[in-house]
């Protein structure tokens, strides 16, 4: 199984990120024209802005339930029709290396892997020892600032009921019936970057501080932290 998945392996990078939680006033269009506006000023050159609709499965192992993978697609609303949601391109499958210590980091460091993988891939992690544990969706807005920053601005919803479960083998449609999503006040901003050089983390957790620094400067109600509990 190890060997398996080695060979599924296309691409391994580090994640950092901070997050900061807003109350839900923050879906107000006003406050969401003030930080596009601010993102703006700071970034002349911001590459692209599009909305986040983000589907996500969790899968844990049948004899390690610590050890877990994620598959993960883009959704998009299905065409000429109000009844569901598409996946867009290809799946991915990432597995999350353990936290660097945070007593060594200003934000909030894993290291990752990633690959592509088809439709069939559920059957894949099940012959890998990989079952379901849960489903959610990030939907909000995603900022591109540059070719490795990003600001995410979601609520995270979970998916009672359809969905993975219900895959056979794994359509790609999605009915707006089944995201019955269990909706919380608090929204997410995010800020985050790829880093592909272990040398080089110093520097790009320095960018996301200083990025941190001012959109925190502009709300009195954000306040950004290395870590946020889903």
């Amino acid at each position: 199984r190890r060997s398996a998945m080695a060979a599924l392996v296309t691409n391994r990078s580090y994640i950092c990120s901070v997050f900061a939680r807003v109350d839900d006033s923050f879906k107000k269009r006003s406050k969401l024209q003030e930080i596009v506006r601010i993102l703006r000023a700071m970034c002349p050159s911001l590459r692209s802005e599009k909305e986040l609709l983000h589907y996500e499965v969790v899968l844990k192992h049948e004899n390690k339930t610590s050890e877990k993978i994620h598959a993960w697609c883009e959704l998009a609303p299905e065409d000429g029709k109000n009844e569901g949601y598409v996946a867009t391109g290809v799946f991915h499958l990432l597995k999350h290396g353990k936290p660097l210590p945070q007593d060594m980091h200003s934000c909030f460091v894993r290291s990752y892997d990633t690959a592509k993988v088809s439709e069939n891939f559920k059957d894949l992690m099940g012959f890998m020892g990989f079952e379901f544990d849960y489903e959610y969706i990030e939907k909000g807005m995603l900022f591109q600032l540059n070719p490795t920053i990003e600001v995410k601005i979601y609520q995270t919803f979970k998916i009672s009921e359809g969905g993975y479960a219900e895959w056979e083998p794994v359509p790609k449609k999605f009915p707006k019936g089944t995201l019955a999503w269990d909706q919380t006040q608090w929204w997410i901003v995010e800020l985050r970057a790829k880093c592909t050089d272990a040398s080089k983390l110093s520097d790009t957790e320095k960018a996301l501080e200083t990025l941190a620094k001012k959109l925190a400067s502009s709300f009195r109600d954000m306040e950004f932290y290395a870590n946020v509990q889903r």
